[in-house]
């Protein structure tokens, strides 16, 4: 058994390595809590969770506290080796191409975490207003405004 950073205990697996052709930020697990027991958010392959960061200095006299939102890849059965390593090259080209990404329309990718499935997940900064489609469903924005974010969701989408 496992102990995950909410405390709770899962069946141990190893976690998989990730080829990372840049070296994200490594972020300790027991350095990140969750705020709930189960996700915040979900996908077609994914769960995202509100959690808490706690970074202290490296001569431990001042600590912070910032919210993150920690995505990690949801895989049916990780004692699937092959599922495994497809979903691992994923995180590792989205690593890839997000850590030099530096733009105030981009999301700023702060590292990755391991605890929260057989693969490491990606940590951001947590949004209050959530996703942009969930943004866009609860408020009205003109029609050109829509268009702008969406094009602009599809095109990093892309790269």
């Amino acid at each position: 058994m496992s102990l995950e950073p909410n405390g709770t205990t899962q069946p141990s697996h190893q976690p998989q390595v990730v080829d990372f052709k840049k070296k994200p930020t490594i972020i300790p697990a027991r350095a990140i809590k969750k705020f709930h027991k189960f996700p915040d958010g979900t996908g077609g392959h994914g769960d995202v969770w509100m959690c808490s960061w706690r970074l202290t200095t490296p001569l431990r006299e001042k600590t912070w506290k910032c919210k993150v939102a920690v995505k990690s890849i949801r895989i049916p059965q990780s004692d699937d080796i092959e599922l495994v390593e497809r979903f691992g090259k994923i995180i590792g080209h989205n690593v890839h191409v997000w850590i030099d990404l530096d733009h105030d329309n981009i999301l700023k990718f702060l590292g990755i975490v391991e605890g929260f499935g057989a693969l490491p997940a990606l940590v951001s900064p947590w949004m209050e207003n959530g996703s942009l489609d969930s943004y866009l469903r609860r408020h009205t924005v003109s029609e050109v405004e829509a268009l702008r974010m969406c094009t602009t969701k599809e095109w990093f989408t892309v790269i």
